[in-house]
């Protein structure tokens, strides 16, 4: 149901049609990705019907909390805040038992 990162998806219009006819969801963290380099279009993903959550990764290595993620990802990317709290509770790991 969940993909950490998998922001390479991208580049391959199969496997971003693959993900969203199954609603997995990719979980990311803007500040992470650029501290390694990366810079991939959330928006083209989210535009694709591809859900995100965003997430701290590291926080000690990334230097970032939640509140700064998820502005990141509003203002610089163009990602909806509210889209992006309700995938994290719709997408959260269930509780054992």
């Amino acid at each position: 149901a969940r993909v950490a990162h998998g922001v390479s998806a991208v580049v391959d219009p199969a496997l971003m049609r693959l993900l969203a006819s199954r609603a997995i969801c990719l979980c990311v963290c803007p500040s992470s990705n650029a501290r390694v380099g990366l810079r991939p279009d959330y928006a083209k993903i989210a535009a694709a019907g591809i859900p995100l959550t965003v997430n701290t990764d590291d926080p000690a290595f990334v230097g970032t909390n939640l509140l700064k993620e998820l502005d990141i990802a509003e203002q610089e990317h163009g990602l909806r805040r509210d889209v992006l709290v309700a995938a994290s509770w719709q997408y959260r790991f269930p509780r054992p038992g």
